[in-house]
């Protein structure tokens, strides 16, 4: 397959932020050139004991045009945008229980599908079932079983036990591609049973509540979105790296520029940690957000790479930090995951993007968030805040190397104790290579820090920081939940490519909800990478009004830029177009580019009314080759 070398903007949204008095809004308004990914994956590296300057981007030369500077009007209007027109999604389970039971049962709103959020004939599915109340036994003594159908006409299709799940270690049964939709349409009745051979008595006792059937709505395999449709697996092979890709995909539009960023990262934490891959690392980039953007185990790491990349991160820093992951366990296979993850970030330059690290945790120090090294945090490591946990982690792996040398922290890495908790066994290396306890360690770095120079705008980056990504946790936890770091769904990425499972990886939820949403979390974490911090606090707090609204049927309407965005996104995608991100292209004219046929981005035009109303500057074309389909 022919490599295109057209490259199109990734995290670019320059958002119109509007108040709701008739008052001067040009100081709210956005007006930079438009920055895109692989800019930022380029970005100028910081060197984390430097002297520090305000954040901000040394962009490669791209061939853009700097915006006119515009003066948006105010919106008047705000009443609440109609429902969106969606495809109809799964049917609900059979009727709940009508009290709380207290025994092990199933609860018919605790089942999950997958591909999400809408299934076709032709799926290959997996389910994921929460059982309540079974830490009341051993969770490997709770069977769980699958079945196509129901009643008397059910038939066998899995059963399996609960388990751990994901990097939360959430319990729950999962079944993996347990059930074949070919040649199926239409309603489809699938059965749950709890317990189907009846092994558990004592916290068991009503069998009733142990069973639940669901409906599924498999849809025609001919209305299949248009970046599933004919998709396949694609491979470019390098020295280091076999990278993978989906066809009709950003990544395959932008390959020939993301192999030379991938080959430098890999390359970078290599030399740094002083060892040299023995086989080649599999990079999948995926065409949705899942966690914070990236995942490794093994020798296989998992990256997103998309238009709309609303959970931010820069794709050098997130490859630098994921094959630190892989290279270390060369180190030390069992290591605790505070040094995992604090390496990563060393190596990485920073968490997300580079910075400095010292001046980022001085001023977490400052603020009072910084969070004790006690046996909690680093026993649950990813159970604190994340960001700044992160960022913690990694300027202790810095002052650890700065205080006693690389040679010896590689030591003490290499020499951990095998048993005991995290806590414990870093507590005994510490003793041993550093002759220091773990209190005093703590007590003598935060003694440094506070001894380091003040920098009030890196201050603000991380508490913008740690704000936006908190903003994009609990936006994935209401309207995205299988993207949620936590839980996300990551089901074998070898055996999708294996059998060309295009759909696992890229259907996801694509309401207009979500992409006005997303849209404007693009446009806070942009806003934070230029150094424009009251940009970034005041679309986040827009964000988490909506969000705090989330329930209601009208949640956008608290915001008189969120609901003009609404509506005009529900304009756009009704036409058959996916936006992607926006730009100032005038004196009250924005424009949003946007999914014509994937992955080709066309322009759609917006024009801003004297009253701060939005329409679209010109009748748009209905697009039926996009076939882009939404669906809750």
């Amino acid at each position: 397959m022919p490599l295109k070398k057209r490259v199109r903007p990734f995290l670019v949204a320059v958002f119109f932020l509007l108040t709701i008095a008739c008052g001067p809004v040009s100081d709210l308004i956005t007006r930079p050139t438009p920055i895109s990914q692989l800019q930022l994956a380029l970005v100028t590296e910081v060197t984390p004991t430097e002297a520090v300057v305000p954040p901000t981007i040394a962009a490669t030369a791209t061939h853009t045009v700097a915006p006119t500077q515009t003066s948006t009007p105010v919106p008047t209007e705000t009443h609440t945008p109609a429902p969106t027109n969606t495809a109809e999604p799964t049917v609900p389970p059979t009727a709940e229980p009508t009290a709380t039971p207290n025994d092990i049962y199933l609860n018919a709103t605790d089942i999950r599908f997958h591909p999400a959020p809408c299934q076709y004939s032709g799926d290959s599915l997996s389910v994921e079932v929460f059982v309540e109340n079974w830490n009341r036994f051993d969770p490997k003594t709770i069977e769980v079983a699958l079945y196509a159908g129901s009643g008397d006409e059910r038939t066998f299709l899995d059963n399996t036990i609960v388990s751990p799940f994901g990097i939360g270690g959430r319990m729950q049964a999962t079944f993996y591609w347990a059930w074949d939709t070919t040649n199926l349409e239409g309603p489809q009745d699938l059965t749950i049973v709890l317990d189907p051979d009846d092994r558990l008595i004592e916290g068991d006792e009503d069998e009733a509540n142990n069973t639940v059937t669901t409906t599924v709505l498999l849809q025609p395999d001919s209305v299949r979105p248009g970046n599933e449709a004919g998709g396949t697996w694609e491979t470019v092979e390098t020295d280091c790296c076999s990278i993978l890709y989906t066809t009709n995909t950003a990544a395959a539009r932008d390959i020939d520029t993301i192999v030379p960023i991938i080959n430098d990262a890999v390359a970078h934490a290599e030399a740094d940690l002083n060892i040299q891959l023995e086989e080649k690392i599999q990079i999948n980039l995926l065409n949705r957000v899942l966690g914070h953007g990236g995942f490794a185990s093994g020798t296989t790491m998992s990256i997103t790479y998309i238009d709309r990349q609303y959970s931010g991160g820069q794709l050098w820093s997130v490859i630098a930090h994921e094959t630190s992951h892989i290279l270390d366990r060369k180190i030390n296979a069992k290591r605790p995951t505070l040094l995992t993850e604090g390496l990563a970030v060393y190596v990485a330059g920073g968490h997300f993007k580079k910075e400095p690290l010292v001046t980022r945790i001085a001023a977490v120090l400052d603020d009072g968030d910084f969070i004790p090294f006690d046996e909690t945090f680093v026993n649950n490591f990813y159970d604190a805040q994340h960001e700044i946990s992160y960022l913690q982690a990694g300027a202790l792996v810095q002052y650890l190397i700065e205080r006693n040398g690389e040679e010896t922290f590689f030591r003490f890495l290499r020499t951990l104790p095998e048993e005991g908790t995290h806590y414990e066994r870093i507590r005994d290396g510490l003793r041993i290579q550093y002759q220091l306890s773990f209190e005093e360690l703590e007590t003598e770095w935060r003694a440094w820090l506070e001894d380091q120079p003040k920098n009030e705008l890196w201050a603000d980056d991380i508490r913008n920081t740690v704000n936006f990504y908190d903003t994009v946790r609990r936006y994935q936890s209401f309207y995205d939940q299988d993207a949620y770091f936590l839980s996300a769904w990551l089901p074998s990425i070898r055996q999708t490519i294996s059998d060309n499972n295009v759909a696992e990886f890229t259907r996801h939820p694509a309401t207009p909800e979500n992409v006005t949403l997303e849209l404007m979390l693009v446009e806070a974490e942009n806003a934070l990478q230029r150094g424009e911090q009251d940009k970034s606090t005041d679309m986040i707090n827009r964000v988490n009004q909506i969000l705090d609204r989330n329930e209601l049927p009208d949640p956008f309407a608290v915001d008189p830029v969120a609901i003009n965005l609404y509506q005009i996104v529900q304009q756009i995608m009704a036409a058959g177009y996916e936006p992607q991100f926006m730009e100032t292209t005038g004196v009250n004219e924005i424009t949003i580019h946007a999914i014509d046929n994937w992955p080709t981005l066309t322009t759609i035009p917006i024009e801003i009314g004297n009253f701060g109303d939005w329409k679209l500057a010109e009748e748009l074309v209905p697009n039926d080759d996009g076939r882009f389909v939404s669906c809750n």
